[in-house]
């Protein structure tokens, strides 16, 4: 498992460790995004990386929270926000250098930054989305990355 500690993470297959992920994410975006926006814009990334390469972008399962798909550690680190534009808030994550990871977390933010709060909700969780099956599931909450790929199908026709 993943830590924020930078050189205490030993990612599977090339993937991010959250921080890592997310500090890129807020940085690409100027760091505006709130934290429901960036653990959105990290499960977009998610699954289209896992369309893309096959592989996932982050080393740490997506939850189905009632409000949104979130890794747990980065919601944790980024909760005293609250509502409000994350600020550095993941000063000792590593920094992102996989050409193809970086790829993934800029086209991302780049296509969903400037969109508002209700576009994010629909884009990320669709109604028989990955998440929407997951919600308020008796049992673990965590969203399976092969029905997060099987939803990137879905939405692709790939």
């Amino acid at each position: 498992m993943c830590t924020d500690r930078p050189g205490a993470c030993a990612p599977a297959a090339g993937a991010l460790c959250p921080a890592t992920a997310a500090r890129a994410a807020c940085r690409l975006s100027g760091w505006t995004l709130s934290n429901l926006a960036l653990q959105r814009t990290l499960y977009l990334a998610q699954m289209l990386h896992l369309g893309r390469h096959g592989v996932a972008l982050i080393n740490a399962p997506f939850e189905a929270w009632e409000r949104a798909p979130v890794v747990v550690a980065v919601y944790r680190q980024a909760s005293a926000f609250g509502a409000a534009a994350l600020c550095h808030v993941f000063p000792g994550a590593a920094e992102v250098t996989d050409p193809l990871a970086h790829e993934t977390l800029r086209v991302t933010v780049a296509a969903l930054k400037a969109r508002s709060a209700v576009d994010l909700v629909a884009i990320a969780q669709p109604p028989g989305g990955a998440w929407a099956r997951r919600r308020g599931c008796r049992g673990s909450p965590l969203i399976p990355r092969s029905e997060i790929l099987a939803e990137y199908h879905r939405r692709t026709g790939a």
